[in-house]
């Protein structure tokens, strides 16, 4: 995704997930091949909070990965 549309996704996940303002860090990452960038972020939805993460993953059509206490989202392919 853009830099703009991933600041845009982190305020909306911001407003959206109360359990997101705990977190410690959050990470764009730029990946020069493609000239995108992902947002990575040291948080793990709560089970309740997984159906409305995938609906606004399908609305911005990315991709979400959980890994090492991470999120991360990336533009779908």
């Amino acid at each position: 995704m853009k830099r703009g549309e991933a600041l845009i996704l982190l305020k909306e996940l911001e407003s959206t997930f109360e359990t997101l303002k705990s977190t410690k860090w959050v990470l764009l990452k730029n990946d020069e091949r493609e000239g995108l960038w992902e947002l990575h972020i040291e948080w793990i939805p709560q089970t309740n909070e997984e159906l409305l993460l995938l609906d606004l993953s399908k609305k911005h059509n990315l991709e979400i990965s959980f890994e090492d206490g991470q999120t991360k989202f990336r533009r779908s392919k």
